[in-house]
């Protein structure tokens, strides 16, 4: 109740034109968390960690695994002067139990606005510009209806797209010789019924994307990102090696990293990219490991907290 007079009477004060700002137990709710987000964001303040890890000849660091809650284990110290006192403990040990696992990974799920709306927040496009330029673009019946809960398409839906397919590759430069996938995948599509179903490319294909500048200077990326997304779903799944080991001389220090075999649909579309991930899995890794690992001190620092959206 206080909250909806806080924010009628702000609102007023403002020049909108409003007569009651209702705000329910889950506006309410999800405005706190925004606050204390925001409050968390402001009063961050950098502090340094200094953790006793192994590095082999390739670059792969072994280290202690623990749980989050477990931050202030007594092997993270608060100056540097104390790890170098723990690392005397240690010598350089021979590398044990290396394990190969071969494994396979589906396409990520179809995007919702929020998801997009981040994924171009970098490029420079804000969530009001993102939603504004889809709105004409669905309008034009260019992508499909925005202001959607699902996060799959139905059987119509996808029977209806794949005539398409080849237009679309075409126009955001994918190569039609990934779209082999042509069976519905559960993960993506359902034998039941949807509202509107997931974002994805529209019934109208552009010519180009540069066509699509028209609606807006975002629309041409908006299309790229919706259409690779979809056509995601058309590649094979992305194979890798799943390499673990461990030190012989102390064990609980360990190693996990993934070598790609075939990327498949991540040469069409590739979510950790997007969004910026360092830690994705396509970089230079070395699938050799060992023979040995020396001790080094590691430099960390508690993470910041995101922004709300």
């Amino acid at each position: 109740m206080q909250l909806t007079r806080i924010a009628t009477t702000v609102t007023k004060q403002a020049g909108y034109p409003v007569r009651v700002v209702r705000e329910g137990r889950l506006k309410s709710l999800m405005a706190r968390h925004v606050y204390e987000q925001d409050q968390a964001r402001k009063t961050y303040r950098r502090k340094a960690y200094y953790e006793v890890k192994f590095q082999d000849p390739q670059k792969h660091v072994f280290a202690r695994k623990f749980k989050d809650d477990e931050a202030a284990a007594p092997y993270r110290h608060a100056s540097e002067a104390d790890a170098q006192r723990e690392m005397t403990q240690y010598h350089p040990s021979a590398v044990a139990n290396v394990k190969t696992t071969r494994r396979h990974s589906g396409p990520p799920k179809l995007l919702d606005l929020s998801n997009l709306a981040s994924i171009l927040a970098p490029r420079g496009y804000n969530a009001k510009e993102v939603l504004a330029t889809y709105q004409k673009m669905y309008e034009a019946k260019i992508v499909s209806y925005p202001r959607t809960d699902d996060a799959k398409i139905s059987m119509g839906q996808f029977k209806q797209l794949l005539p398409l397919v080849p237009a679309i590759a075409k126009v955001v430069s994918v190569d039609q010789q990934l779209l082999t996938h042509r069976q519905p995948r559960p993960s993506h599509v359902t034998t039941g019924s949807v509202d509107h179903g997931a974002n994805r490319p529209g019934e109208k294909v552009p010519g180009s994307l540069s066509m699509l500048s028209k609606y807006s200077k975002s629309g041409p990326a908006i299309y790229e990102v919706v259409a690779k997304n979809f056509l995601a779903m058309l590649g094979e799944d992305y194979v890798f090696d799943h390499i673990t080991a461990e030190l012989a001389d102390y064990p609980a220090f360990k190693t996990a990293f993934n070598v790609p075999v075939a990327l498949n649909y991540k040469l069409i579309y590739d979510s950790s990219r997007q969004i910026g991930d360092a830690d994705s899995d396509e970089g230079a890794v070395q699938r050799a490991v060992g023979p040995q690992a020396a001790p080094f001190i590691f430099e960390g620092a508690n993470k910041k907290p995101v922004a709300p959206r």
